[in-house]
């Protein structure tokens, strides 16, 4: 048996997500948000492939009558029937979409200490990418 040690931790949450490729949109939910990535959930079966790289695009209320969106670069890990498993690429990320994307992780988790510690992780392996360039 393996055991698999997650460095971020996940959180329910669920939302309109799309997946946007080469001019399609994949239109689904998302049901589960870390720092490093996200499942996403869709009607049918995408025509994508493990390493495809796709855009996140999510959709949430910003108040009671309009909707904020959010874009993000990333990179399909696996996929089975109508999931589809993407990590973010942090190093293409503007500073704005990292920023959304820990707050949103700090609204939806329960551990804020814990999440604080992640995103210092992942700022680090930022700075590490960027170093070793």
């Amino acid at each position: 048996m393996t055991s698999e040690r997650r460095i971020f931790s996940r959180h329910a949450f669920i939302t309109r997500c799309d997946l946007l490729r080469e001019g399609e949109v994949v239109a689904g939910t998302l049901k589960n948000l870390s720092l490093a990535g996200l499942l996403f959930e869709t009607a049918e079966t995408p025509k994508l492939q493990a390493d495809d790289e796709v855009t996140v695009r999510l959709v949430m209320p910003a108040d009671g009558e309009n909707l904020m969106s959010v874009e993000m670069p990333t990179r399909v890990m696996r996929l089975h029937d109508r999931e589809v498993a993407v990590q973010f690429d942090p190093r293409q990320m503007t500073v704005e979409s990292l920023i959304i994307l820990k707050t949103l992780v700090m609204v939806v988790g329960s551990e804020g200490a814990r999440i604080e510690r992640e995103f210092a992780h992942l700022l680090a392996e930022i700075e590490k990418t960027v170093w070793e360039e």
